[in-house]
């Protein structure tokens, strides 16, 4: 089974914990991080972890690291950089495959995720988790798209 993307963050997190990266040179400890954030370390774990698992950034003892990638993360407009990068991992990667010239409802992308062994710990069957993570990074970055009143995901028009 594929790691699950980290909930409780989103794009705009994520750029702005790429300024405070490049205002600190590329390197800034956790604690450091919390304490100019105002957010405890454990509220931090799961931006950083997206940092980490988009390839911008990576833990070194204690301190979060800029990558080349990171270096070059656009301070204007990055979300065509972040949907290319989601574009590699899960759930994004196989929901593009899945979704690729087909509209489904999110029990139906969520069967078809489980069977590629995507999942997400879900409370119910509303699959809050999943909606979450696709909504705030995917439909924000327009890797896929959702239509709320129909409950229908699909892939963007272009």
């Amino acid at each position: 089974m594929a790691d699950i993307f980290p909930v409780g963050s989103g794009v705009t997190r994520l750029r702005g914990l790429m300024k405070i990266m490049r205002d600190h040179q590329g390197s800034v400890s956790l604690s450091h991080l919390a304490e100019e954030t105002g957010k405890l370390v454990d509220e931090l774990l799961p931006l950083v972890g997206v940092s980490e698992l988009l390839g911008f950034a990576r833990i070194e003892n204690g301190v979060l690291v800029l990558t080349d990638l990171g270096r070059q993360f656009p301070p204007g407009n990055p979300l065509p950089v972040i949907r290319s990068r989601l574009a590699l991992v899960e759930p994004f990667k196989s929901a593009v495959f899945i979704l690729n010239g087909r509209s489904m409802s999110t029990d139906e992308l969520a069967a078809e995720l489980k069977a590629k062994g995507v999942e997400f710990q879900e409370s119910g069957t509303e699959h809050r988790l999943l909606k979450e993570v696709l909504v705030k990074w995917g439909v924000r970055t327009k890797l896929i798209a959702y239509d709320l009143e129909a409950d229908r995901w699909s892939l963007p028009s272009q």
